[in-house]
């Protein structure tokens, strides 16, 4: 045998006692030969005491054995307690061959408890099995006590229905099933990162943690699967430090996630389906990026924040969200919403403000369940342009929030029908129809101080009537457009003395023996019109600009033309441009 001794042991790969080759000897030489990946390393005697130690239990085992191969422990925890009591600061691998173990046990950071036969796929039940009833602290299957630590992998850790499994602690799971039960806070003043592999949770809680914690706690599963209908709570608070749920991977499968209190959730790469909506009320920030989530999204609270990216709630398999109901919903509005590249099923509801001011209704990414929500996802004091995908038919009278301005894109492809009046917009209300294709409904109402309504390029055959009923510092603007007053209504009627008006480029019509306008306001000076035709329902001699009551309205009509004058005798409305260039023919309809 050579003589080389290896300075630095951690040029080494993973090197193992149980690596070194039948005739090789721990004793008797300054160095010993290790077989790594079918290369012989050499490792001095002193260096080799540290690497690892192997204890085995099996159910034909007695605790009063050596725990060697040959000679098992029956249970786990007396493993455990050898190794803690005999090989601390050494890794000691406790191997468990399969059976139920009926036993609470509470293990070291230097001990990692494995069932030695492997079983697949994650979601089915282990062959070593560790039972307690959960009934109490003296029945958890794992005690959980100051200073507990458990690195377990491939096997089933079982309790009682609504059973406790332990407490939370610095621990690591890998492979691993859960039945029954589910963890509960932690009692230990230490900060807690605990991580779950390849695990599963059948028809268990899994987690109920409530009250208020000591200190922080960053959990993460990765490629788990939880099942089936049970809700895992997440909902306790914590004096220090942060905590974070943190899932990257694998299937929800009909489980409903609380998360409140002051937890993180960061969401990555899994499926998500069932009954229940995910539920939150936390004050932290929440992330979504490529989760498939079909059972959707409910908040009771604002959180700090809500980003989501690249996700999808729909799929082609499982049951998405009943027809009519948005995506995500919640009882108050979450105001801090940054959403990207979504696919949605029916939509988000008003109460999710998204901060990009593009809303989409009816097809898109991102897209709100209808057009009212898309407006009540306008904050205060802000704009938002909503861009229709679709034609939009039987809509009850829409609201407009106050002090928000609001856009509606019809893209020149999409109309609105309402089945009665579209809307009333009252104070620092703002409305734009633009580019649809056609509006048909009764009255668009004016009747706030601030209130405006502006209407462009919508040049088809639209069917409704606009009322300015009072307003200081309202305003209306008709521009590039077409359109005609619903049954004995005019296009348009001045009640109020304070709505300024400009009319350019546009045709309006009035209903059968209703005029374009009609005034029974003295609102001098504030009707402005260019480049428009005016139409009298009926045509020939009616005039389609008239004033109803005793009194004359100035008016500032230029280049405007109409199938009647205009500008009817003295005394009753009065046109201020003295060259008004003006065309009146009763063949004019267009």
């Amino acid at each position: 045998m050579g003589t080389i001794v290896l300075a630095d042991t951690e040029e080494l790969e993973t090197i193992k006692i149980s690596e070194l080759p039948v005739a090789a000897s721990a004793g008797g030489s300054d160095v010993t030969p290790m077989v790594v990946s079918g290369v012989t390393k050499q490792i001095s005697k002193a260096d080799s005491a540290n690497i690892e130690n192997s204890l085995y239990v099996s159910k034909n085992g007695d605790d009063s054995n050596t725990g060697t191969i040959g000679d098992p422990f029956l249970t786990i925890n007396a493993a455990c307690e050898y190794a803690i009591a005999n090989l601390a600061g050494t890794l000691t691998v406790i191997k468990v061959y399969p059976g139920t173990y009926t036993e609470q046990i509470h293990s070291t950071q230097d001990i990692f408890i494995v069932g030695v036969i492997p079983t697949y796929p994650i979601n089915e039940s282990k062959l070593v099995i560790l039972y307690n009833t959960g009934a109490d602290a003296d029945h958890y299957p794992m005690r959980g006590n100051d200073g507990d630590y458990y690195s377990i992998q491939n096997m089933t850790i079982r309790a009682d229905t609504d059973g406790t499994f332990g407490k939370v602690c610095n621990s690591r799971f890998r492979q691993c099933r859960f039945e029954g039960g589910y963890f509960i806070e932690g009692t230990e003043d230490i900060a807690v990162y605990e991580t779950w592999f390849d695990c599963a949770f059948y028809n268990c809680v899994g987690f109920n943690l409530t009250g208020v914690a000591p200190n922080g706690r960053y959990f993460v599963f990765e490629r788990c699967w939880f099942g089936w209908n049970k809700t895992a709570r997440f909902e306790s608070t914590h004096t220090t430090g942060n905590a974070v749920v943190d899932i990257d991977g694998g299937h929800l499968a009909f489980m409903k996630l609380s998360i409140k209190g002051d937890w993180y959730h960061f969401a990555k790469n899994y499926h998500s389906y069932g009954d229940a909506r995910h539920e939150y009320g936390t004050t932290k920030g929440i992330v979504y990026r490529g989760v498939t989530i079909t059972n959707g999204i409910h908040f009771v609270s604002n959180p700090a924040s809500f980003k989501m990216v690249d996700c999808g709630m729909e799929d082609g398999a499982e049951s998405p969200i009943p027809a009519g109901t948005a995506d995500i919903t919640a009882d108050v509005a979450i105001t801090n919403v940054e959403f990207h590249s979504n696919s949605l099923h029916n939509g988000l509801s008003g109460e999710i403000q998204i901060i990009n001011g593009t809303k989409d209704v009816g097809g898109g990414s991102n897209r709100y369940l209808c057009l009212q929500c898309a407006i009540e996802s306008v904050a205060s004091g802000e704009s938002g342009v909503i861009r229709l995908h679709e034609s939009l038919t039987g809509l009850a009278e829409h609201t407009i929030p106050d002090n928000v301005s609001i856009a509606i894109d019809g893209q020149r492809a999409h109309s609105l029908t309402f089945t009665d009046d579209i809307v009333e917009l009252g104070l620092n209300q703002k409305l734009t129809f633009s580019r649809l294709s056609d509006i048909n409904g009764g009255a668009i109402e004016i009747n706030g101080n601030g209130a405006e309504f502006h209407i462009h390029s919508c040049n088809h055959n639209s069917i409704f009537h606009i009322v300015l009923t009072s307003g200081t510092g309202s305003h209306l603007h008709i521009n590039n457009s077409s359109f005609a007053g619903d049954a004995g209504h005019p296009t348009l009627k001045v009640d109020n003395i304070d709505t300024d008006m400009l009319i350019e480029y546009s045709r309006l019509e009035g209903a059968t023996g209703q005029p374009a306008v009609n005034f029974t306001a003295e609102a001098d000076s504030k009707f402005k019109a260019k480049y428009a035709t005016f139409l009298h329902g009926d045509g020939g001699a009616n005039s389609p600009i008239i004033r109803t009551g005793v009194f004359t309205i100035d008016v500032l009509v230029y280049a405007c033309s109409g199938n009647s004058n205009l500008t009817p005798p003295a005394g009753s409305i009065a046109n201020l441009i003295s060259g008004d260039n003006n065309t009146v023919d009763a063949a004019i309809d267009f």
